[in-house]
């Protein structure tokens, strides 16, 4: 049966993820714009049920909190160290809290169980094809650049920066972290081993994007699961330890290349 709220879902959310390659193929100005008219209209709905409701989520609080003292700080910071326009100076503060307006949106519409399986599935699947792509990417770089002409091909150490269905190794590599994290959080919940092995499995082609802030994560990612486990397992300890050795040896010269250069 065909499913048309999930298939607006998959639209936006592709939309959204391959902005600049979309743009890129098609110039059309609106699409640059997308994830701000969503944020605009979330945060619209959100106010409109803080309004009828009188009440907000206590969750939701220390984050609104967090996000007005995020927005002084720099407001200051810009008052006392920069000159500025004021139509820039709201577009830069709205394009800095927009991810932040974002998860304070979705906390207070808030979001059903099929729903947020549905966004899950459809963002894994994503994944997935970006996944086989990337690897093409990385094994077949010159075929890889005359099919995909919107891509940077860039190489760091002699290595193929993947790039895949991204205009960018940059967004490559966030978005396989992403779903890394995302898959390495539901496994903890609900204990799933296919989100286990999706967590290990992009987790290791973030790599290929060969990105220093990438790649410390991931090390950061296996020590926080180290610290947050609710019960010592040694074997554990031992492996994930040795797993961060592993990865920080392995690029040791893209992590210090990039410690130097800063």
């Amino acid at each position: 049966m065909f499913n048309f709220k999930r298939l607006f879902m998959t639209i936006i959310i592709i939309t959204l993820l391959f902005q600049d390659s979309i743009q890129r193929i098609i110039p059309l100005n609106f699409i640059d714009f997308v994830d701000e008219f969503l944020v605009i209209i979330l945060t619209f709905l959100a106010f409109r049920i803080i309004l009828k409701t009188k009440k907000i989520n206590k969750i939701i609080i220390p984050l609104i909190i967090l996000l007005i003292l995020f927005t002084l700080t720099g407001t200051i910071s810009l008052f006392k160290n920069s000159t500025y326009e004021l139509k820039i100076f709201l577009e830069s503060a709205f394009l800095s809290i927009k991810c932040f307006l974002l998860i304070i949106d979705i906390g207070i519409i808030g979001i059903n169980e099929n729903t947020r399986k549905n966004i899950i599935n459809i963002i894994n699947k994503i994944g997935i094809v970006c996944l086989f792509v990337g690897i093409f990417n990385f094994v077949f770089p010159n075929m890889y650049s005359n099919i995909f002409k919107f891509a940077i091909v860039t190489y760091r150490f002699g290595l193929v920066a993947v790039t895949s269905l991204f205009y960018h190794p940059g967004r490559f590599g966030w978005f396989m972290l992403f779903l890394s994290l995302m898959n390495f959080l539901l496994y903890r919940f609900d204990k799933c081993k296919n989100n286990k092995k999706l967590f290990i499995l992009f987790g290791i082609c973030s790599f290929l994007s060969l990105r220093t802030k990438v790649i410390t994560s991931v090390i950061g990612l296996l020590i926080f699961n180290v610290i947050m486990s609710k019960k010592v397992e040694l074997n554990k300890i031992i492996f994930e330890f040795f797993a961060g050795i592993l990865v920080f040896i392995s690029f040791n010269k893209v992590i210090m290349n990039t410690y130097y250069l800063y």
